[in-house]
């Protein structure tokens, strides 16, 4: 019976041990995003993974596959027909590109010395020109609160 109970615990650390492992395996390839930092840092760092040159298909496919994001409801949006726009001072917005996709990358929050929280989006934008190459990333962030 012993013996038995010792098997028992070896196949279960075997299995805990294979299942860290390729946990770890999994989330070594996930790029988490400095969603904190100022919107330039965050442009800097998508840009290592999707620079400019690369095709609607490459940048879809790694947020899909690496790029560590926000909710089940923000899944990238691939416009065919319309370019990025762009808020600029006194609401004029400017257009840049002919294509885009877009996605809400995660949210966070703080907490004021009151009920309220204050949340801050943070939307990436990938703007293609008529041939789908990459010309810009665009990196917005949004508070949402008093």
């Amino acid at each position: 019976m012993p013996g038995v109970v010792l098997r028992l615990i070896g196949m279960l650390v075997a299995l805990l041990i294979t299942t860290a492992g390729t946990f770890a395996m999994g989330n070594q390839d996930r790029v988490e995003l400095p969603i904190k930092q100022p919107e330039e840092i965050i442009r800097a760092e998508i840009l290592k993974y999707t620079p400019l040159g690369s095709s609607p298909e490459a940048v879809l496919t790694f947020i899909n596959s690496r790029l560590a994001h926000g909710h089940s409801h923000a899944e990238p949006y691939y416009d065919t027909k319309n370019g990025v726009q762009v808020p600029q001072p006194k609401g004029w917005p400017t257009v840049i590109g002919k294509r885009s996709i877009s996605l809400l990358v995660r949210t966070y929050g703080r907490s004021l010395r009151t009920i309220f929280t204050v949340y801050t989006g943070v939307y990436a934008y990938w703007a293609f020109d008529e041939r789908d190459s990459l010309i810009d990333v665009i990196v917005i962030k949004e508070q949402d609160g008093p």
